[in-house]
């Protein structure tokens, strides 16, 4: 019996590490000394994925800005980096595996040792989804000749499965400089805020073109003191090499920034050099739709068949869904908010979670600002869906927004959640099957009281004939609407 063949890929292990990275930063000779600490805000980078068997390294930097109120009753930054080298073990992982692992600052403090020297704490979250590429079989009964010499019943459905073509990942680069604005001396970065947003992707004669938006928000210190925020949207581009994709497949395209790097302007301090690198992967399917044998009996004949459960990825509607998270927080002294900070903690599979809000504002002294930390609770409305779990859908901040009231400030969070395009299910697939005469029976009524449990299919299948006749003789208007205790007519 001939087999259609599926090539795919299946999450085999999922691992979550939490990494402390500990470190002391010293105020530079030019800085003035440190009062007051305010706030850190740090990026992790991944530069390099290194596999082995039963390990994956990751190297990277993150790179942190501490702000703080000087001796001169100012708001001043300092730009740190911490070298990053974390390890995750797991017998899964070897040559033969993908390992796609996510890293995210769970939690930062900073803590004054002395004026000249503060203690950094990064809590870090390295969560790890570990895949193998295996080739699904299916027995392809629908064209076997040996049974189609036979009177068959069979019972199908209808699946559209991802067939996995190819996979491969291409590095993009900006170069650009952000204009801060007029009349604008810029001295010191406070913090970035940076997304990918817009991803659009064109397929060509084996290649993609991937597009997507790097939307960068900068906040620094002027010469006279003063606070400035800068926000711009930068276009990434990239090409990938796909041998054989066409219009018709489907694409899994994902961005990693890899790196950040802002520089002010020898010359110019209004001007900011920015240069980012990204790796952008691209996976390739074709969808097919097959027919699946679930079960099946003949008339004439004894099958005797293997049933296997296998898991598959069937293609799934994406659906692409916004929710708007609503906050008024008070804050005390405030004069002016200047920005938003927003950190994802977690979402239940009810929809419910947690998320912290770092409100960015100045007080009296126009020269200092200060930071309000506060964990708040959230419900999103999640599509019912065949996914079942969180862990399936991907987050992300698309947009935030805060304005002051008073001494209120209202947060608005806008948030993207993303369906997948394929969905794991279970299947059970029909193999090895024998073909064995049936002993000849002579034609007779038979009564059948319905059981629970019970189905028009399994009824049919007990006795050997037609679920067509059954309903016939029966007067069955809906085969779904068996009650137990029912009197069927069984006629062979």
């Amino acid at each position: 019996m001939e087999k259609k063949i599926f090539k795919t890929d299946r999450k085999i292990k999922s691992k979550v590490k939490f990494a402390e990275i500990v470190g002391d930063v010293i105020v530079p000779d030019v800085k003035p000394d440190i009062v007051t600490l305010i706030n850190i805000s740090s990026d992790c980078y991944v530069q390099k994925e290194e596999k082995s068997n039963g390990r994956l390294r990751l190297d990277g930097e993150i790179v942190s800005y501490i702000s703080y109120i000087s001796d001169n009753a100012e708001t001043r930054s300092i730009e740190t980096s911490f070298n990053m080298v974390e390890q995750i073990e797991c017998e899964c992982i070897n040559d033969n595996t993908k390992v796609d692992c996510k890293v995210y600052i769970d939690s930062e403090d900073i803590k004054l040792l002395n004026e000249r020297k503060v203690q950094v704490r990064i809590m870090l979250k390295l969560v790890c989804d570990i895949y193998e590429e295996y080739n699904l079989e299916i027995s392809d009964m629908e064209n076997d000749d040996a049974l189609k010499k036979f009177k068959i019943e069979k019972r199908e459905s209808k699946l559209e499965l991802k067939n996995k073509i190819a996979c491969n990942e291409n590095k993009a680069t900006i170069k650009e400089k952000m204009n801060l604005g007029d009349n604008v001396e810029a001295v010191e970065i406070i913090k970035v805020s940076k997304f990918i947003l817009g991803v659009e992707n064109k397929i060509s004669i084996n290649k993609v073109l991937s597009k997507a938006d790097f939307k960068l928000n900068v906040m620094f210190i002027n010469e006279n003191g003063t606070i400035g925020i800068k926000e711009e949207t930068f276009p990434v581009m990239a090409f990938i090499d796909i041998p054989g994709v066409n219009e018709n497949d489907l694409l899994n395209v994902d961005y990693k920034i890899n790196n950040v790097s802002l520089r002010l302007d020898s010359e110019k301090r209004n001007v900011l050099e920015v240069d980012a690198e990204f790796e952008v992967r691209c996976e390739c399917y074709q969808k097919e739709e097959i027919s699946l044998i679930e079960d099946m009996y003949s008339l004439d004949k004894e099958l005797a068949f293997l049933k296997k459960d296998v898991n598959v990825l069937e293609c799934a509607k994406q659906y692409i869904d916004t929710s708007n998270i609503y906050e008024k927080i008070k804050v005390e002294d405030m004069t002016n908010v200047l920005d938003l900070d927003v950190n994802v903690k977690e979402i239940m599979n009810d929809g419910s979670g947690k998320l912290d809000l770092v409100i960015v504002y100045e007080t009296n002294n126009k020269n200092i600002i200060n930071v309000k930390k506060e964990e708040v609770s959230f419900k999103i409305n999640l599509k019912e869906n065949e996914f079942n779990i969180v862990d399936d859908l991907e987050f992300a901040i698309i947009n935030k927004k805060c304005t002051s009231s008073g001494e209120y400030v209202d947060c608005e969070v806008l948030l993207e959640i993303r369906y997948p395009k394929f969905k794991e299910k279970t299947v059970s697939l029909l193999d090895q099957v024998e073909i064995k005469d049936k002993a000849i029976q002579d034609s007779a009524i038979s009564m059948y009281f319905v059981k629970p449990g019970d189905s028009l299919w399994e009824i049919a299948k007990k006795f050997g004939v037609k679920k067509e006749t059954i309903i016939e003789v029966n007067e069955l208007e809906n085969e779904n609407d068996l009650v137990v205790g029912d009197k069927l007519f069984i006629i062979r």
